[in-house]
């Protein structure tokens, strides 16, 4: 009796271990570890207010419907900001595009082909893109190139590659004293040699308060708007857009374009020649020839990096072809391209085209193959109306003063200080004071200025850009190496409020790299809107929970 006690005893006390065992294991079983959110830095430039505010835009809509992404926005100066995007440190950027040249290719080659400056950052490519864009660029039927840019549009678009946001229209606000001032959209910003002053307290000094100073002033290495600014108004190119338009040509340091008609373009596309004015010199007094203009082109090749804007002339011009620019004699010269390139002459429009001289240049670092020359980064010597007389070592401001022996028409202004001013009220209260001429105005303050001339204050708009901005998405990088979630993203956005709110409605929607009014453009691509229902269903097939 006494056994069978401690017996059942015993199988008491195992049965109440094994009940707690296996409620412990039941309960265990039921547990689980919290995971951790993905945490994602989301990155504009200082200053730009409107891109903090789509940012934000993006994060709240995110976060609004998972709790698995977390974003934080971070700001960074430009050079900071460049130098990041470089490095290919971002996950996701906010940032825009000002062409180059007036033509698709500019588009497509920076944003499809696998070594262009965004695909090359964001980590996209394609070799059926590549040989897409290779074949447009030599296709002189305009049918057969729309049906490739198509194709290339559609499968960015597929792969969704970047977030496309708007298509700005242009916005321009002024002083009524000035006067002279017209929008181009191949223009970076302000051409000073076409604006005067009349009834202000100085009409000879232009002052400009804008934002982002420039990274370099060596048009064969700078390759943003900022530097673009300078460059344009101290060197010249040897053709340049006529007034207003984004597709005529006019001869500047050239003494006409060369066509078909007047011989200036072989019949098979293959040779340019450019006759050139002989009453020019550089700012250093050097003489300005057919021997500047080689040199020029020929350094500005040698820069073949993805950083910097000499692509644009290696992709027709041979840089290992000492004979790609061939000097005929003083005043004459032609250039020799390895296939048919239609937008050739808007190639030499832009600034990576500017003519240096090539003897300071030689007596201040000369050629470094590949590497930026320090001294021609913060020093100038061109041809243009105006030259650099100072540029602050914190780049808060760069001073311009008249070339007095400019060959063409004396500028009015004798002197042009700009500052870059990153405090929008700081910008504002000099344009009202009058301290400043023209300034930088966000959209998202546009209604502040409009209808102000009683005032002395001018707001000029309603010409559309050619500018694109866009988030990009680095492919390489997670988790934006998810399509899913890169789909979810474009669809998170908050279209309509950015256009109307933060925009002031002086936009318009993206769609596509080529903008609207563009040879080129795909008006069937479809365009993205705000639909939180199909970014949570993204996020869900790439394993996010949804709320």
């Amino acid at each position: 009796m006494r056994r069978e006690k401690i017996v059942n005893k015993k199988a008491g006390v195992f049965s109440i271990i094994l009940t707690m065992v296996l409620i412990t294991i039941a309960f265990s079983g039921c547990t689980t570890t919290e995971k951790e959110p993905t945490k994602i830095i989301l990155y504009y430039n200082e200053g730009n207010d409107a891109r903090k505010l789509g940012c934000q835009l993006l994060k709240d809509n995110i976060e609004a419907i998972t709790s698995d992404i977390k974003i934080e926005i971070q700001e960074l100066a430009w050079a900071q900001y460049l130098d990041k995007l470089q490095k290919k440190e971002m996950p996701i950027f906010f940032l825009g595009w000002a062409p180059d040249y007036a033509h698709p290719d500019n588009y497509l080659d920076p944003f499809a082909r696998s070594t262009g400056t965004y695909a090359n950052r964001v980590g996209f490519s394609d070799p059926e893109v590549d040989a897409w864009i290779d074949e447009a660029k030599q296709e002189l039927n305009e049918t057969r190139a729309k049906e490739l840019y198509k194709k290339i549009e559609q499968r960015l678009f597929d792969q969704a590659v970047y977030l496309y946001v708007d298509q700005p229209i242009n916005f321009h606000v002024e002083r009524t004293w000035v006067q002279g001032y017209f929008y181009n959209p191949m223009f970076s910003d302000l051409m000073f040699k076409y604006l005067s002053k009349n009834g202000s307290p100085d009409d000879t000094t232009f002052v400009q308060f804008t934002i982002g100073g420039p990274r370099s002033l060596d048009p064969a290495w700078d390759y943003e708007t900022a530097g673009g600014q300078i460059l344009q108004n101290v060197y010249e190119t040897l053709i340049f857009y006529k007034g207003a338009s984004a597709s005529e040509l006019e001869p500047l340091l050239a003494t006409e374009v060369p066509s078909i008609e007047n011989g200036g373009i072989s019949e098979d596309g293959l040779t340019y020649t450019f006759h050139l004015r002989e009453d020019v010199t550089f700012h250093d007094g050097t003489k300005f020839n057919a021997s500047a203009v080689k040199y020029s082109i020929d350094r500005a090749m040698y820069y073949d990096d993805p950083e910097s804007p000499g692509w644009i002339l290696t992709q027709v011009l041979d840089p290992e072809d000492t004979n790609s620019v061939e000097v005929v004699d003083e005043y004459t010269v032609r250039f020799h391209l390895q296939y048919p390139y239609s937008p050739f002459l808007f190639c030499l429009a832009y600034t990576v085209a500017d003519i240096v001289s090539p003897t300071y240049v030689e007596a201040n670092g000369g050629i470094q193959p590949r590497s930026e020359n320090n001294w021609m980064d913060r020093h100038t010597c061109g041809t243009g109306p105006f030259m650099v007389d100072s540029w602050a070592e914190d780049n808060s401001y760069i001073v311009l003063k008249k070339n007095p022996n400019y060959w063409g028409e004396e500028p009015a202004l004798d002197t042009v200080r700009i500052e870059y001013i990153d405090e929008y009220n700081t910008r504002y209260l000099a344009l009202i004071g009058g301290t400043a001429d023209t300034i930088y105005v966000p959209r998202e303050h546009a209604s502040e200025l409009m209808n102000r001339e009683s005032e002395g204050i001018r707001a000029v708009t309603g010409t559309p850009t050619f500018d694109v901005n866009f988030f990009g998405f680095n492919l390489a990088m997670p988790p934006f190496d998810n399509l899913n979630v890169r789909k979810a993203f474009c669809y998170a956005f908050d279209y309509e409020t950015y256009y109307n709110q933060v925009q002031s409605g002086i936009t318009s929607p993206l769609q596509g790299v080529i903008p609207k009014g563009m040879f080129g453009h795909y008006d069937e691509l479809p365009i993205y809107t705000k639909d939180l229902e199909r970014a949570k269903s993204y996020l869900a097939q790439a394993g996010y929970s949804t709320k």
